[in-house]
């Protein structure tokens, strides 16, 4: 969920939303399992967000493949990967390494990201369907 449909699921209406100040929020709703690191909020920003004459989470679910389920999964995997202390997914000195090194780096990541994903349960989901058409 975007901080504006937070907000708006919380009986912030999309005028009280776009007249907020730029403030840092996380997402600490207890209901929600996978917390997300803390967000500034341009105020301009949220303005736009909340006159949007689209849903932002449609159009989320629509890049994230299609359905609600993907989107959490891919959420699950960000907190993961944001939760994880082995530092693998620190890209700190990627500026400073040889290309040899950086591949050597990406390799890694990816054995530590499957690592989780069987820790947690995640994979051997099919891939969707190819979406076709407009988002309604």
């Amino acid at each position: 969920e975007t901080s504006s449909e937070q907000n708006l699921s919380q009986g912030v209406s999309p005028k009280q939303f776009s007249t907020m100040s730029a403030t840092t929020t996380s997402n600490t709703d207890p209901r929600h399992p996978y917390p997300t690191p803390p967000q500034t909020i341009n105020p301009d920003l949220a303005a736009e967000r909340a006159s949007a004459p689209f849903s932002p989470l449609r159009i989320t679910h629509f890049l994230d493949g299609g359905s609600a389920s993907l989107t959490d999964r891919r959420r699950r995997l960000e907190a993961l990967i944001i939760r994880d202390t082995s530092g693998v997914f620190s890209n700190d000195d990627n500026h400073y390494l040889h290309r040899t090194e950086r591949h050597t780096r990406a390799l890694a990541k990816f054995v530590r990201l499957v690592e989780l994903c069987r820790a947690a349960g995640i994979g051997s989901h099919p891939r969707p369907p190819a979406l076709v058409g407009e988002i309604t």
